[in-house]
């Protein structure tokens, strides 16, 4: 991140940009920022305020905040006396906002974050996920349905935030049958409450990354020697197919370890111990999505990969068969709470179609290796967490 990238984020969270926004200008009771007590620390986080808020000055007013309030109620929490109750975008308005003025409402959210320290944050509906979530995660929002029933660990204000459908689905017979995903999801992002969350690591320094032939030789020869029983590795590559005369894959990053992972330019004096341990069947492979690594592995260097074990992927696809749910950021925002971290990279990492060139020549070489060497270290780690959540599914 730029210094001035820096600056911006840290401006953009300072205070309101009511001005900028103008919503205030055409309400009767605008900047309807907080109301409740947040006796056991909750933050409730709904998408905006309505037109019956609005008129009557009082956000807990409207008929739906009311069937809310009974959800609640029936899991043993008290709106007004347990939570904290925010909207997204504090003015009420009749047409459609713009994404941009729940950006300038966003710093009331997290000002009252930094302050109230709540434990667990209910994001009631798109607009509060893009709120608190888009803050974070860049990437496509897309819509609630993505989101909901995710208790997602915000490591950065050691909260959980977590996703659930909007307000006005709680109405009654509005949409029927959703009930029981309602009370389901409300009653698991409850079971989070006093769940401590996962504290932030600088994996930067997780990531050893080798640029020296002799020493990449020697990680290669002793994860040999080792046979660790599970491998997570990872390609950069200069397209999506290795079908073109130019197809190469610039690095390796390759985990073994819940700590450590390890990232390293593909020299070709370092590609036959390289492909010694992808042939040994005692190493478990895995990779995130393995029919990249798997036809890559085939198509440039004529070789079978001996015992894939997993790919995360697929097990993503198994736990939650929802669209757009399984790329590995998504999976590690969701999991981890890391915001996606190839921001900075992934423009050059595009190409025009799969068998034509991208420009990850032009990528800075330690950002390059970082990245791949961090793919390898989420994908391990995903792997380990979706052990677990099989494991307990089959006990």
């Amino acid at each position: 991140m730029s210094l001035f990238q820096k600056k911006k984020r840290e401006y953009d969270t300072k205070a309101p940009k009511c001005v900028r926004c103008g919503l205030f200008k055409n309400c009767d009771s605008p900047k309807m920022f907080l109301e409740g007590k947040g006796q056991k620390d909750i933050l409730v986080v709904v998408e905006q305020v309505t037109g019956s808020q609005d008129k009557a000055g009082d956000l807990y007013s409207s008929s739906s905040i009311k069937y809310l309030e009974d959800y609640l109620y029936d899991f043993g929490i008290d709106l007004k006396e347990d939570c904290y109750l925010a909207p997204a975008l504090a003015c009420n308005s009749e047409s459609n906002v713009p994404d941009v003025s729940i950006k300038y409402c966003r710093p009331h959210i997290f000002n009252t974050i930094k302050q109230k320290k709540p434990k667990l944050v209910l994001l009631f509906g798109i607009k509060a996920v893009k709120s608190v979530i888009g803050k974070g995660f860049t990437s496509s929002i897309d819509s609630i349905n993505k989101w909901r029933g995710f208790v997602i660990p915000g490591i950065e204000h050691n909260a959980w935030f977590a996703p659930q459908f909007p307000i006005r689905y709680y109405s009654d017979n509005m949409y029927p049958g959703y009930d029981i995903v309602i009370r389901n999801d409300l009653e698991n992002a409850l079971s989070y409450l006093n769940k401590p969350v996962p504290k932030k690591r600088n994996d930067d320094e997780a990531v050893a990354i080798l640029t020296d032939i002799d020493s990449i030789v020697r990680l290669l020869v002793d994860i040999n020697k080792q046979e660790p029983k599970h491998l997570s590795f990872d390609y950069e590559t200069n397209m999506l197919n290795p079908y073109s005369k130019e197809a190469k894959v610039y690095t390796v990053g390759l985990c073994y370890e819940r700590k450590r992972a390890y990232s390293f330019p593909l020299y070709s004096k370092v590609v036959p111990e390289f492909l010694t341990i992808l042939n040994n069947p005692k190493i478990g492979k895995i990779a995130h999505n393995i029919q990249m690594e798997d036809k890559w592995t085939h198509t440039l260097y004529m070789l079978e990969v001996k015992n894939w074990i997993a790919d995360t992927m697929n097990i993503a696809h198994i736990l939650d068969n929802r669209s757009k749910v399984t790329s590995l950021d998504f999976q590690v925002y969701m999991n981890f709470g890391i915001p996606p971290y190839n921001e900075h990279i992934k423009e050059y990492l595009r190409s025009p179609n799969p068998n034509t060139p991208n420009r990850i020549d032009k990528i800075n070489k330690m950002d390059l290796l970082l990245y791949g060497g961090k793919d390898a270290l989420y994908t391990h780690r995903l792997f380990l967490k979706q052990q677990q959540i099989l494991k307990q599914i089959g006990e």
